[in-house]
């Protein structure tokens, strides 16, 4: 019976949990009443083995595994993805719109779009199954967490390689957390970061290129 799986799990952490307890206590009384329940529930996780070897095929539940699958993956999962490209879609918008006028309106209106693509990605993370397991998509979306002082060096420098393994840390969510919040103390330090810092095309480009790393991922 497919009950009896579950039982045997939870058997088998309660096992694991009572023997665990017993390395760390040193009362002797404690440990002698701890054995007796390892017995015991060693006893009876044989007693379930044995009943479900024993009860023919336990794999013909009638639970309809592929129906399951199916409703996940066009009802949740599918739907999950649409919604997080349809909001990154309007992050990079968003970003082009602040790159060619960073002003208080359009810093506002991005972190408003990060926070909206970000949210929607706590839909999406979990599914890090086939091709964006094979992407390494998560880890180019949100590693975290970030190294600021590779954003940094980066951005003054000019150069980077946003496919490296070593800038995983410099991109994505998180990369933009830092770019749009803290970069300065206060919205004006920001602002002049992307305006009349010696760096303020770097800093737009760098930008750029994270989205469009994260777009490109997505589409």
């Amino acid at each position: 019976m497919i009950y009896l799986k579950y039982i045997k799990v939870v058997l088998v952490r309660a096992t694991f949990f009572i023997f665990v307890n017993c390395l760390f206590r040193t009362n002797k009384t404690y440990i002698m009443k701890n054995n007796i329940y390892l017995i015991l529930l060693t006893v009876f996780l044989g007693a379930c083995n044995s009943s479900s070897d024993g009860g023919g095929n336990t794999s013909d539940d009638n639970f309809y595994r592929s129906a399951l699958l199916s409703n996940v993956a066009n009802n949740i999962i599918v739907p999950a993805y649409t919604s997080f490209q349809t909001r990154l879609a309007t992050l990079k918008q968003k970003t082009e719109v602040f790159t060619a006028s960073p002003n208080t309106s359009t810093l506002i209106e991005l972190r408003t779009a990060w926070f909206d693509a970000y949210k929607a990605w706590q839909h999406v993370g979990i599914y890090n199954i086939g091709k964006a397991e094979e992407l390494e998509y998560d880890s180019f979306i949100n590693t975290f967490p970030l190294t600021a002082a590779d954003v940094n060096d980066n951005i003054v420098s000019g150069t980077y390689d946003l496919d490296h393994p070593n800038n995983l840390d410099a991109q994505g969510f998180p990369a933009f957390d830092y770019l749009l919040h803290g970069v300065g103390v206060n919205d004006t330090e920001i602002l002049e970061k992307y305006t009349t810092d010696p760096k303020a095309e770097n800093y737009k480009k760098y930008l750029t290129d994270v989205i469009t790393k994260m777009t490109g991922l997505t589409d």
